[in-house]
């Protein structure tokens, strides 16, 4: 997990319908985003999928991972399809909804 920088990060849903509307990833290996009420946050719709992508974290950084879907997962707005570095400020985006990595 991030922690040799004391910084903290979260996941805040901008717009759109998800909830929880923020996510602390302090403490969390990682977090998963999708339609499936395990997930940590929750994108409701039937053309999400039950788990859209995962947010993890590895060797103090997070990274986002996409999972096969007929709804894209768009990062900072291009379509990706496998594993990027998150960088503070960036927006995920999912259908409506737009979740900023800080």
């Amino acid at each position: 997990m991030p922690s040799s920088s004391n910084e903290t990060y979260r996941l805040t849903v901008i717009e759109g319908n998800a909830s929880p509307s923020t996510l602390s990833l302090d403490g969390k290996s990682s977090a998963k985003i999708g339609k499936d009420p395990s997930c940590d946050i929750l994108i409701p719709g039937w053309l999400v999928s039950k788990t859209q992508c995962y947010v993890v974290s590895k060797k103090d950084k997070y990274y986002i991972v996409p999972q096969r879907s007929w709804a894209n997962t768009k990062l900072n707005d291009v379509i990706i399809k496998e594993e990027r570095l998150l960088r503070k400020g960036d927006i995920i985006q999912i259908k409506s909804v737009k979740i900023r990595f800080n």
